[in-house]
C-alpha cells in the first residue's frame, strides 16, 4: 500500500473513530433519562407481574430455546417481539428476533396457529421478512419522543384485537448499564373461558378469592385485561429501550477503541513505509554521488 493510500486510511478511520465518540457521548447523555422513565415505569409493569405470576423468566441460552407451553387447549397465540428502530446497539435486536424465530419454530411443531406484531423498525425488517403473512401490525418511530403510557395503550390495541388465548411479549430486560438479558413476558386473555380457573389441583383460580364492584365480574375482567395489556407493553417497551441504550454506549465505546488501536497500527506502518522510502532516496543519492565522483 502506498503512502498516500496509508495517509488516507489513517485520516478515514480518526474521522470513524470522532463519529463513534461523538455516539457514545450522545447515547451516554441519554441514559439517565431512560433509567429514570424505567424507574417511573417499574411499578405499573410490576402490578402485572402480579396478576400473572410465574409467567416469565429468561431464555435458555444454552439450548437456544423459547419456553413457550404449547400445552393445554391453547389453540390461538399472539407473540409481541420489541425492538428499537435503530441498530449500532450490539445483538438487543437479533437476539429477541433469534428467540422469537425459536417460539414460532416451537408454535409450528405443535400445529398452533398465532398472530405477530412488532414494535420497532429493527424487528420489522427481520421477522416481516421470515413471516410476512403472520405479521399483523408494526409500529416504527416509537422512540423518537420519550416513551409513554398512551404510547404503550395504542401499541397494546393489537394484542386486544388479536384476542388470542396467550400472548407473549419478548423484550430485553435492564439490568445494568453493562448488562441486559432477554426476557419473555406471558399473559393469558382474562375473558377467555376457563382462563381464571386454577392450573393446580385443590387451590383457587386466579380471582376466585377477590369480590369485584361493580358486580358485573366479566365488565371488571374486560377492563383489568385492557390495562394490564397496555401496562406489560409499557414495562418491556421501557426496558427494551433502556437496554438498548446501554447496549449503544457499549457498542460505541468498543468501536472507539477499536478505531485508535486501527489507527495506531496504520500509523506505524506508515512510519516503516516512509523511513523505506527516505532511506531509499537517499542510497540512490548517495550511489549517484559515488558514481559521478569515479
Amino acid at each position: 500500500m502506498s503512502l498516500k493510500a496509508l495517509e488516507i486510511k489513517i485520516r478515514s478511520t480518526r474521522n470513524l473513530q470522532k463519529i463513534t465518540a461523538s455516539m457514545k457521548m450522545v447515547a451516554s447523555s441519554k441514559m439517565r433519562g431512560v433509567e429514570t422513565r424505567l424507574k417511573n415505569a417499574r411499578p405499573f409493569f410490576a402490578s402485572v407481574q402480579n396478576i400473572y405470576p410465574q409467567t416469565q423468566g429468561e431464555f435458555d441460552e444454552g439450548n437456544n430455546l423459547f419456553p413457550i407451553n404449547t400445552e393445554g387447549d391453547h389453540d390461538d397465540y399472539h407473540i409481541q417481539t420489541i425492538t428499537s428502530d435503530a441498530g449500532l446497539c450490539g445483538g438487543v435486536n437479533t437476539i429477541a428476533c433469534k428467540h422469537t424465530r425459536f417460539g414460532l419454530a416451537a408454535l409450528d411443531e405443535a400445529g398452533k396457529t398465532y398472530s405477530l406484531s412488532v414494535v420497532g423498525d429493527r424487528g420489522r425488517s427481520q421477522i416481516g421478512r421470515l413471516y410476512p403473512s403472520y405479521v399483523t401490525n408494526t409500529y416504527d418511530e416509537c422512540y423518537k419522543a420519550p416513551f409513554n403510557f398512551a404510547n404503550a395503550a395504542a401499541i397494546a390495541g393489537s394484542i386486544l384485537d388479536a384476542d388470542a388465548s396467550k400472548t407473549h411479549l419478548v423484550y430485553n430486560k435492564f439490568q445494568s448499564a453493562v448488562a441486559y438479558e432477554t426476557n419473555w413476558f406471558e399473559m393469558e386473555n382474562l375473558t377467555k373461558e376457563g382462563a381464571l380457573d386454577s392450573k393446580v389441583e385443590g387451590e383457587d383460580g386466579l380471582f376466585e378469592n377477590y369480590e369485584f364492584e361493580p358486580e358485573n365480574k366479566g365488565e371488571a375482567l374486560e377492563n383489568l385485561k385492557e390495562f394490564a395489556t397496555a401496562a406489560a407493553v409499557f414495562g418491556c417497551v421501557t426496558e427494551n429501550s433502556c437496554s438498548e441504550i446501554s447496549s449503544k454506549v457499549q457498542a460505541m465505546d468498543n468501536a472507539s477503541k477499536n478505531a485508535g488501536e486501527m489507527v495506531d497500527k496504520l500509523q506505524l506502518k506508515y512510519n516503516r513505509a516512509r523511513q523505506a522510502s527516505i532511506t531509499t532516496e537517499l542510497i540512490e543519492i548517495i550511489s549517484g554521488a559515488s558514481a559521478l565522483e569515479g
